[in-house]
């Protein structure tokens, strides 16, 4: 939630996927883990997540889907007052998050806001691995910390720690 340095915030891009994700190359937010609507007065976002999509610790024995619950999850969680980041609480001030279904979930929002759609670009979590943690420990969560679950392109094979150095080895 609170990427301190260039190093972790490109490990998180890589680990974890939004709804929507920033294109560097077209500089425009483009879909990612999610299909976007939106309305004609621009107020309502209906986000619908992709076939097939898993969290990396999912097995044949255990599939573990990427689910709107995972969304209402996550944005719940920003949108709650203990929640540690201030500023990207902020951003989903006046939103209303509701799931629609399995799949779907739909941002309401009090006003129109073009630069909406950047907040969505937000890594998801899943759900599981934080039940029965409290919003203000979110970020202390040490096993997920050392173990990151994400959607994103990569995954973490191994992590390793020193005095002198951190290691992390991701495979695709």
């Amino acid at each position: 939630f609170i990427v301190q340095n260039d190093v972790n915030r490109d490990i998180v891009s890589l680990v974890f996927a939004g709804l929507l994700r920033y294109n560097p190359q077209t500089k425009a937010i483009e879909e990612d883990l999610a299909t976007m609507q939106t309305s004609e007065d621009r107020k309502v976002y209906t986000l619908r997540l992709k076939d097939g999509l898993t969290w990396h610790d999912a097995t044949e024995k255990e599939p573990h889907s990427v689910t709107a619950d995972d969304v209402l999850f996550t944005f719940k969680s920003i949108q709650d007052p203990q929640f540690p980041n201030l500023l990207l609480q902020q951003n989903f001030r006046g939103v209303s998050v509701t799931k629609v279904d399995d799949r779907t979930v739909r941002f309401t929002l009090d006003a129109p806001y073009s630069f909406f759609p950047s907040n969505l670009t937000i890594g998801l979590l899943p759900a599981r691995s934080f039940e029965g943690i409290p919003v203000s420990k979110l970020d202390q969560h040490l096993d997920f910390g050392f173990n990151p679950v994400g959607a994103g392109p990569y995954r973490v094979k191994s992590a390793s720690q020193t005095d002198l150095s951190s290691e992390i080895t991701l495979e695709r």
